[in-house]
């Protein structure tokens, strides 16, 4: 599921903002798991994914990455 989450943060899916901010926020959560949780959405390239995410004018969409960018960051 984490790959599908991902391409939904693509800027293909920008037009349907509610499933962006959506899947952010799934990420966030599963990113709050174990550090194994948070080593496999690195592993699957959420650091780059979410940064590319910050520059939208999705406001929803911009605070659930935050939230799993904090998640991510403050296990090292």
């Amino acid at each position: 599921i984490v790959p599908k989450l991902f391409e939904f943060l693509q800027e293909k899916f920008s037009a349907m903002s509610k499933l962006q901010s959506e899947s952010a926020w799934l990420i966030a959560n599963i990113s709050s798991g174990d550090i194994h949780d948070t080593l496999y959405l690195i592993e699957k390239g959420a650091i780059g994914t979410l940064a590319a995410c910050v520059k939208s004018n999705n406001e929803d969409l911009q605070e659930n990455v935050f939230l799993s960018q904090e998640e991510v960051f403050k296990k090292f």
